[in-house]
């Protein structure tokens, strides 16, 4: 939704599929998966494609209502991945035998 106001129309609500493709409680996690990808992938083509770093300064809009610098929204958007990335992680850890994390047991950390 947030690429969506920054790099293209604007026209995406919050009940869009292409904003949330299943009923809330009800998204499948392979294909939950290769959706993050696809849209974390639109956004790293969308940065890619800016033609120099000036247009990191540029404002941009936001899905509600506000202009923000481009550089601005990027790193929201990734700091909000970063946000539930962990949230994810904190409640797997809780919910599992083991809350160590794989990456130290196998020896890279």
């Amino acid at each position: 939704m947030y690429a969506d106001y920054a790099f293209r129309d604007g026209r995406l609500n919050w009940s869009d599929t292409e904003v949330q493709p299943w009923p809330e409680g009800e998204a499948p996690m392979p294909e939950t998966i290769d959706w993050l990808v696809t849209v974390h992938n639109r956004l790293v083509d969308h940065v890619r494609d800016l033609p120099d770093d000036a247009e990191l300064d540029r404002p941009r809009p936001t899905n509600w209502g506000d202009e923000w610098r481009t550089r601005s929204i990027i790193g929201a958007m990734i700091a909000h991945d970063a946000h539930h990335a962990g949230e994810i992680s904190h409640l797997r850890s809780m919910l599992g035998t083991d809350d160590g994390w794989q990456h130290i047991k196998d020896g890279f950390g």
